[in-house]
C-alpha cells in the first residue's frame, strides 16, 4: 500500500510504501521515523477501518482520475463550443470530439479509488477498499475537524 502522509494544511509530508501484512510499528523515510497505529486498523479481510497514521476511525473514498484528464476536459469543452457555434463542421472535428469522449469515458471507468482520512488527510493507495467506505461527507468532515487532532509523529532518527 502507498501512503501519502499529509499535514492538516494538506501539504504532502512524505510518501511511504508499507506492506500491511507485516504491520511495521514505524517506517523510516528521509532520515525521519513515522510511527504507525495498527491497533484495530484492519478487519479480518485486510481492509482498512482506521487511519494508520493518526488512528482516526473515519475514512472516505476518493476517485483519482489520470492527471491529463482535466487538460483533456478543457480541450473537449473548447472543441464542443467551436462545434456548437458552427465555426467548424469539418469531419476532423467529429473525429476529435469522438476521441476526446472515448478518453473521458475511459478515465471515468479506469480511474483508481483511494482512501483518505478525514482528520490528517493522509491518502491510502493500492489497498483493498471495503464496501462500507463512502464518498466524502461534509458532516463527517466537520465532526473530525472538531475532534482533537492526534498528529502523526515524524521523529529524527539518531544514528
Amino acid at each position: 500500500m502507498l501512503v501519502d502522509v499529509r499535514e492538516p494544511s494538506r501539504k504532502e509530508v512524505v510518501r511511504v510504501e508499507i506492506d500491511p501484512s507485516e504491520r511495521p510499528v514505524s517506517v523510516e523515510v528521509q532520515g525521519r521515523r513515522l510511527l504507525l497505529h495498527w491497533d484495530i486498523a484492519q478487519d479480518d479481510a485486510g481492509h482498512l477501518r482506521k487511519c494508520v497514521v493518526c488512528g482516526a476511525g473515519r475514512l472516505y473514498c476518493r476517485r483519482n482520475p489520470p492527471r491529463a484528464t482535466m487538460l483533456l476536459l478543457a480541450l473537449t469543452s473548447v472543441a464542443a463550443g467551436i462545434f456548437i457555434l458552427g465555426y467548424s463542421t469539418h469531419p476532423a472535428m467529429w473525429i476529435a470530439l469522438g476521441t476526446l469522449l472515448v478518453y473521458d469515458i475511459a478515465a471515468l471507468v479506469f480511474g483508481r479509488t483511494s482512501l483518505c482520512c478525514y482528520r490528517c488527510h493522509s491518502e491510502y493507495r493500492a489497498t483493498p477498499i471495503a464496501r462500507w467506505h463512502r464518498a466524502w461527507d461534509p458532516i463527517s468532515a466537520l465532526r473530525c475537524s472538531n475532534s482533537p487532532a492526534r498528529p502523526h509523529t515524524l521523529e529524527s532518527v539518531d544514528r
